[in-house]
């Protein structure tokens, strides 16, 4: 393949092959999964949007909308205003800013022949004031997935490993 829009369609085809599987979720009470506290339900709060918009980190890419995690921060209580606007509407309704449901997917070579999809890994560069709250709502599942996560269970845990578990 070498003209762009057959690489384009190419592309398009593999990461929907790669993205789209469809796992069937189990019925939660089967798995005794307790409800979520309302600790995770109720609007965000401004400290907590506070506390998102200065975890992101300086230098990292931009997604699609080109707004740097730098250009949030700048933008001061106005900015934190106008996210925490959004944020509880999108809480309230459901219905998401269209920007916010876009991303930037771009490809970094792994070894192999370049010419195939499988040769590369894909990444995808999430717009900053989603990333915001994004956290706000992962700050708050923490907690939460603490909770329910046996003691024994080291992998992707912070301060966790599965080494020292052996």
């Amino acid at each position: 393949m070498t003209r762009k829009k057959e690489i384009l369609e190419r592309w398009t085809e593999y990461c929907s092959e790669l993205y789209t599987h469809i796992t069937p979720i189990k019925d939660l009470n089967v798995l005794n999964v307790p409800p979520l506290s309302n600790n995770t339900r109720h609007s965000i709060l401004r400290a907590e949007m506070i506390e998102a918009v200065s975890s992101l980190k300086p230098g990292k890419s931009p997604g699609i909308d080109n707004i740097t995690g730098e250009m949030v921060q700048a933008g001061g209580e106005a900015a934190i205003d106008m996210l925490l606007l959004i944020s509880n509407k999108i809480l309230q309704t459901g219905a998401w800013p269209k920007p916010w449901t876009q991303s930037l997917v771009i490809t970094l070579t792994k070894k192999g022949n370049l010419k195939l999809c499988q040769s590369y890994r894909t990444i995808s560069l999430i717009n900053n004031p989603i990333k915001v709250m994004l956290k706000v709502v992962l700050n708050r599942l923490k907690p939460e997935a603490e909770k329910i996560i046996a003691n024994e269970q080291a992998g992707f845990k912070p301060g966790r490993s599965t080494a020292k578990q052996v």
